[in-house]
């Protein structure tokens, strides 16, 4: 089932777009979920050929295209909130998540990600 953004202009931040491709990864699986379009230090917009299943929560891996502040992956836990057709064929989806855990460390190397790869 795909669902439309519920009450989108909550942001506290501004979704900043990253210049480089990031892909996301399912931690338990090690499926791609999607390549990253833009993020905050709240949440993250993707955009997949499947929809994520909306209300679930996902240990997700941020597979960064070069090393970066010493990592290459940023581990997070998301709750995909909706998810959207991309386009009128429906071969490509956008998702949006809400980030519900990330450890200190993640948090300090997903602020540098945004900043250094971002617009």
């Amino acid at each position: 089932m795909v669902d439309e953004p519920v009450n989108s202009n909550r942001r506290s931040q501004r979704r900043r777009t990253l210049t480089g491709i990031v892909n996301v990864i399912n931690q338990f699986d090690e499926s791609v979920l999607g390549r990253l379009v833009n993020i905050t230090s709240e949440g993250l917009m993707l955009v997949s050929p499947v929809p994520l299943a909306t209300d679930t929560l996902y240990q997700s891996i941020l597979a960064l295209p070069e090393e970066l502040d010493g990592v290459r992956q940023i581990k997070l836990g998301m709750d995909c909130l909706w998810t959207s057709p991309a386009n009128p064929d429906a071969d490509m989806y956008w998702s949006g998540c809400h980030i519900i855990d990330i450890s200190p460390e993640m948090m300090r190397h997903l602020l540098v990600l945004i900043e250094e790869f971002s617009d």
